[in-house]
C-alpha cells in the first residue's frame, strides 16, 4: 500500500465513524433528559402555606421523546436537621415577583413532555407535602429529585443549593399577607462578594 492509499483509507474510516456517531445521536439515541434549577428561590405562599417558587430548565439531549413524570425538592433545615418534601403544584412559562397572579394564570403541574433535542424553561410553585411547614431562620439545603418515564424510583440530581434565611425573611415567609421575596443561593452570594 502506498502512503496515499493509507491516508485515503484512514480518512474514509474516520468519516464512516463520524457518520455513524451522528446517525446514532440524531436517530437512535434514547431519551436523555436533564433538569437543573436556577440559583434564586422565591419565598411565596400557596393557600397561606409558606411555599417555594423556582425556575427549572429542562433538556432532552436524546433522539427519542421522553417524559418528566414528577419532581420534588428535599429541603433540609441544617441547624435543626428537619427535612421537608416540597412537591410541584402549579407551573407557568414566565414569572415575576413584582406581579400578582390569579389562579387562572397558572397551570396544574402534570409533568413535562420533551421532544427530541428539546429545551424548555418553566416556573414552578412547590408546596410542602404536609401543608404545615413553618419557616425557621438559618440555612436550608435544597436538593432536586426527579422521576422520568414511569420510573418508580426517585433520582437525585447532582445540583443542590444552600439558602440562608435571616429572622426578617423568616417573618416574611411565614406571613401569608407578605409579598413574594427572592433569595439567592449562598454560592451566588459568595461569588458576588469576591
Amino acid at each position: 500500500m502506498t502512503t496515499v492509499e493509507i491516508i485515503s483509507g484512514s480518512i474514509a474510516f474516520i468519516s464512516l465513524c463520524l457518520s455513524g456517531y451522528v446517525a446514532y445521536r440524531t436517530l437512535v439515541q434514547k431519551f436523555f433528559g436533564k433538569i437543573w434549577l436556577s440559583q434564586a428561590i422565591v419565598l411565596t405562599h400557596i393557600d397561606t402555606t409558606p411555599s417555594l417558587g423556582l425556575a427549572c430548565f429542562l433538556e432532552n439531549k436524546g433522539a427519542q421523546p421522553g417524559y418528566l413524570e414528577d419532581i420534588r425538592l428535599v429541603v433540609k433545615h441544617i441547624q435543626s436537621g428537619t427535612q421537608y418534601m416540597f412537591y410541584p403544584l402549579l407551573t407557568r412559562d414566565d414569572y415575576s415577583i413584582f406581579e400578582s397572579y390569579a389562579t387562572k394564570d397558572w397551570f396544574p403541574f402534570s409533568g413535562f413532555y420533551l421532544l427530541p433535542k428539546d429545551k424548555a424553561s418553566k416556573y414552578i410553585l412547590f408546596k410542602p407535602s404536609n401543608n404545615q411547614f413553618n419557616a425557621q431562620h438559618g440555612n436550608y439545603h435544597v436538593e432536586l429529585e426527579v422521576r422520568w418515564d414511569d420510573s418508580k424510583n426517585w433520582t437525585q440530581m447532582p445540583q443542590h443549593m444552600v439558602i440562608e434565611i435571616n429572622p426578617e425573611m423568616q417573618n416574611i415567609w411565614n406571613d401569608p399577607a407578605s409579598p413574594s421575596y427572592q433569595v439567592f443561593s449562598n454560592h451566588i452570594l459568595a461569588n458576588r462578594m469576591s
